[in-house]
């Protein structure tokens, strides 16, 4: 092995299996290759410049963020975790880059210093899972993985080019007709979203803010000369409208209001600046289809129709204004879709089942769109001719959520790079007890009370699986079910046992697994041509709460473990539900609230809570008396404890804005303690892929 001094200099850096070229930044071995973001390079570098050297946390944030003390703490937890996720293949108990506590990091590998130069290969990026919201979380983002035979790829995989790295998240990017501005919502920590320009003609010149409201501003879509700007501005209750700013006199006009969900493409602007395309909830609430608005906020006509359950969004005009793809999206699957705006009719481009599709565009000359899907097991990017046809593989980004396409060929990306981790927190003060964590992902954690064990998704061994670990992080196994997707597990008010939705690889539906973490057994009790998601135990243990499709639209159904009967439990409709004595407090698809039925009347359900946002739809519990649920402020993240009885509520936990995952990421451990999912490390930037 060559010196520190050679290694630093070298041109090719072997470290164990791998190679490392510092100067391209290009990651390979055998057939796999990765070109490394800027800062993560260089701290590898440091790192192999000194194999089997500790080299302090501090020393690192010195030498690649030049000492700041604000991005470089967070930068270093992100750039250690990409890096391990690429080196360890999975194996967390024997990790590449080791962390030595309250010090800094140990290269375990062995660094060979060579001269070689590096094979001249396509881009091809190791495969990474992303939400999110996140969130998204789905999903927003879902914590699953699906399965599809391997499909054909494209002949050359595009190079990644960064276009933003600015500390927070940069998302939802549009390109000006002539491919000089880019917009994008840059959204930080301690301040709402808004809207940004950068020229790309000139990297030199400043940012241009182009909205500066209280509210939350996004999803720029930039009108026909680029002298004009459509967003939406959301209120921190969730009310979200479209509307048209002037950029030169900055005078602003509302077209209508929106559906809307974090992350997604609610609505866009035909090119020719005469028509909106908005997605909006359906009356009654349980759906969301488009609708086509004028420049003046008319209502043209409806476009789709949704069906219980379903949400048409995420929505892009083809370049010649004569198409509109959209996402129709179920709770377990994601199908794109083309509507011809002359005839209305609708073509489906996708048959994937179970997979999600999240952000899309046209590419240039209409003839294909690019999608974001998970529908070969990870998220990846593929392309898909406009008339039909079997998709293509684009691009192996990590994480990709929405996008846009430059005039002359290629596509901007918004890259996430997302960590959450499990918080054990008091009740009583709010106080941190422990932290769960990993190299990867760590969410949706649950109380097994009878082995004092937490149940989580976790990516520990490189996908998201199903694991439990004792109330340290320590001694962690994964759960012997099939391999396959995962809903949120739900653990037995007493015991060890747990349920959990499976969607099998291969499969087109979910099983309801029960299962014991005690004895490790496990087996489906519900298997056949229907959906079951989110699951609970009645507070007895000897029923479960689920929601399906078994109907023909998504409703809350009985579950009894002995004996196996099956009965429906609401009629209009349920995401998630938990049982107290005679009531069934639960939320409905599309809204907002929490709501009470009186189980086995034919009385209409009690709308109990307002604040819960349509994304929370798990995010409460109730024990006893005490309901617990999370409040999002402009500000902060809270947990309310409210009394069912009615009085005075009180704040349990505070946490920074968006901190606290959507969709079910609390669960209470016992009367002093409460889990927490918790992003802890929110970062998205913007990436070109062009092509070489």
């Amino acid at each position: 092995m060559k010196g520190s001094a050679e290694a630093r200099g070298a041109t090719v850096l072997k470290i164990g299996d791998w190679h490392f070229e510092p100067a391209s930044r290009r990651l390979w071995r055998e057939a796999r290759s990765e070109t490394l973001p800027l800062k993560v390079a260089e701290v590898l570098q440091a790192l192999a410049a000194q194999p089997g050297v500790v080299v302090g946390r501090e020393q690192l944030i010195e030498q690649v963020w030049l000492g700041n003390a604000y991005t470089g703490p967070r930068g270093l937890t992100n750039a250690i975790w990409q890096l391990r996720r690429l080196f360890d293949d999975g194996d967390v108990a024997d990790s590449a880059i080791e962390t030595i506590a309250k010090t800094g990091y140990r290269l375990t590998l062995p660094v060979l210093a060579l001269d070689e130069p590096a094979p001249r290969r396509r881009w091809i990026p190791a495969v990474l899972l992303a939400v999110l919201a996140l969130g998204a979380v789905a999903a927003a983002l879902r914590p699953w993985h699906v399965y599809a035979p391997p499909l054909p790829t494209s002949a050359a995989l595009p190079r990644p080019e960064s276009l933003t790295e600015y500390d927070g998240m940069e998302e939802y990017p549009n390109l000006s007709p002539d491919g000089r501005w880019l917009a994008f919502t840059w959204e930080r920590e301690d301040r709402p979203s808004q809207i940004y320009a950068r020229d790309l003609r000139d990297p030199a010149a400043p940012l241009r803010q182009l909205t500066l409201g209280a509210d939350s501003e996004l999803r720029p879509v930039l009108g026909p000369g680029g002298q004009s700007l459509a967003f939406a501005r959301v209120t921190p209750a969730g009310d979200c409208t479209v509307w048209v700013r002037d950029l030169r006199s900055f005078e602003e006009r509302r077209v209508a209001a929106c559906f809307y969900e974090r992350l997604h493409a609610i609505f866009d602007w035909s090119p020719d600046g005469r028509t909106f395309a908005i997605a909006q909830r359906d009356a009654g609430g349980g759906t969301v289809s488009i609708f086509l608005y004028d420049i003046d906020g008319r209502l043209l006509r409806r476009l789709t129709q949704s069906i219980d359950g379903q949400q048409d969004s995420q929505m892009a005009f083809s370049h010649d204004g004569r198409r509109l793809a959209f996402v129709r999206r179920g709770y377990s699957s994601g199908e794109l879709y083309v509507a011809d705006l002359a005839s209305g009719q609708l073509q489906q481009l996708t048959h994937d089942g179970a997979a999600g599709v999240f952000g899309l565009t046209w590419l240039a000359g209409d003839r294909e769109l690019a999608f974001n899907s998970t529908r070969d097991g990870n998220f990846a990017i593929w392309h898909i001719a406009a008339a039909g046809g079997e998709p293509r593989l684009y691009s192996r980004l990590e994480s990709p959520f929405n996008m846009d396409s430059f005039p002359g060929g290629g596509i901007v990306v918004a890259q996430h790079r997302t960590a959450e981790q499990i918080e054990i927190r008091s009740l009583r003060d709010g106080s941190l007890a422990s932290t769960i964590s990993s190299s990867g992902r760590d969410l949706y954690a649950q109380w097994l009370a009878g082995l004092q064990r937490i149940l989580l998704i976790s990516t520990r061994s490189g996908r998201l699986e199903l694991w439990s670990t004792d109330a340290t992080g320590r001694n962690a196994r994964r759960l012997p079910l099939p391999r396959g997707t995962f809903g949120v597990p739900a653990a037995a008010p007493l015991g060890s046992a747990y349920a959990v939705a499976v969607r099998p690889f291969g499969a087109r539906h979910d099983a309801l697994y029960l299962g014991d973490d005690g004895t490790r057994a496990g087996h489906a009790v519900l298997e056949d041509a229907h959906d079951y998601q989110n699951v609970s135990f009645e507070p007895d243990g000897r029923a479960l709460i689920v929601s399906s499709n078994r109907s023909g639209s998504w409703q809350l159904w009985r579950y009894a473990i002995d004996g196996g009967a099956l009965a429906p439990l609401t009629q209009r409709g349920g995401v998630y539900g938990q049982r107290v004595a005679d009531g069934l407090y639960h939320t409905r698809p599309g809204m907002p609230g929490l709501w009470r039925l009186r189980i086995g009347s034919a009385a209409e359900p009690e709308r109990v809570l307002d604040a819960l946002g349509i994304d929370d739809w798990g995010n409460w519990r109730i024990r006893g008396d005490a309901l617990y649920y999370v409040l999002r402020t402009p500000t902060h993240d809270r947990l309310m404890q409210r009394s069912l009885r009615g009085g005075a509520e009180r704040a349990v936990v505070e946490l920074p804005r968006n901190a606290i995952r959507i969709y079910n990421s609390i669960a209470l451990a016992d009367d002093e303690r409460v889990l927490l999912t918790v992003l802890g490390r929110r970062q998205t930037d913007l990436v070109a892929l062009r092509g070489d």
